[in-house]
């Protein structure tokens, strides 16, 4: 797959053929919500390697489980979306199929829900019911959202750096 990605720049793979993807017995993968951040991820130089899998928002249920149907199992699954309650709730889901699963949050946060956080994202987004509010990895963004009343989109914050999906 990296030499289809060093040739086309992108590798797509179907759902229901990712049991038979080959992979490499060390590798990490990068969930990512939407597309304009998906289509500028290259990790090209990393030292091991990254398959960026985009969700295209609330991934079907198919997609889910097709993620956990990995031959080689990823080192580590790290989600990149929007800071709002539907993009908590995606990422809680795909922590339900990858159990293993940690919401990127860069160390700026809060500096970026006080100077982009928006209150349209959240004011036509309802806390879905099956929200867990007390999961760990999204207590911190839980907090922001309502001390800012605010939403803040993933294309505000960048893409991680190959540091955080490193460790």
């Amino acid at each position: 797959w990296t030499q289809m990605t060093r040739t086309y720049g992108v590798a797509a793979v179907l759902t229901d053929r990712l049991a038979d993807f080959t992979l490499p017995a060390r590798w990490r993968l990068l969930t990512i919500e939407n597309w304009e951040p998906f289509f500028r991820t290259d990790y090209s130089g990393a030292p091991i390697p990254v398959m960026a899998a985009y969700l295209g928002g609330n991934a079907p249920g198919s997609v889910m489980e097709a993620l956990k149907t990995f031959s080689t199992p990823p080192e580590l699954v790290l989600h990149f979306g929007d800071y709002d309650w539907e993009g908590l709730y995606i990422f809680q889901r795909l922590q339900k199929a990858l159990p293993q699963a940690r919401l990127y949050i860069p160390e700026n946060i809060e500096a970026l829900f006080r100077q982009f956080g928006k209150r349209n994202l959240i004011d036509k987004q309802k806390r879905k019911a099956l929200l867990d509010e007390k999961d760990r990895n999204c207590l911190p963004v839980i907090q922001l959202i309502e001390q800012h009343n605010a939403g803040l989109e993933q294309e505000i914050v960048g893409l991680p750096e190959w540091t955080h999906i490193s460790s």
